[in-house]
């Protein structure tokens, strides 16, 4: 009678996030993808998936695919992040993600404080 042996299970799939960029809640994503964590904050996995240059020491996202912050005219509009439909706290090179985690940088003038919503889960993809 033959043996059967046990033979180790394949790895579990790599914890990943998706990235989602847009230019304004309301407009539909120019980027969109799933990207496997490995350790990195969110700044990396923007700069994994992303054309992305960075100002005040690498903290701060300036422009994503050539779309800059513009501070001229009537309406400075900035890159904001939001993780899980919530507005990040930190800075995206100090936020590390979870498996699962829906990344969404969003293009938008800060002038009105209701033009930064807190929140916009009603506005995530179902994961």
């Amino acid at each position: 009678m033959a043996t059967l042996l046990a033979l180790p299970s394949v790895a579990a799939a790599e914890d990943q996030a998706v990235i989602r960029v847009s230019h304004g809640v309301a407009a539909p994503p120019f980027l969109e993808q799933a990207v496997p964590i490995q350790r990195r904050s969110v700044m990396e996995l923007l700069q994994s998936v992303a054309e992305v240059d960075t100002a005040y020491g690498g903290g701060f996202v300036a422009c994503i695919n050539r779309l800059c912050s513009d501070h001229s005219g009537g309406k400075p509009a900035d890159w904001f992040y939001y993780v899980n439909g919530r507005l990040a706290s930190v800075g995206a090179a100090l936020y590390m993600p979870e498996d699962g985690d829906r990344i969404w940088w969003v293009y938008q003038s800060w002038t009105d404080p209701a033009a930064v919503p807190s929140t916009i889960e009603e506005l995530l993809p179902e994961p």
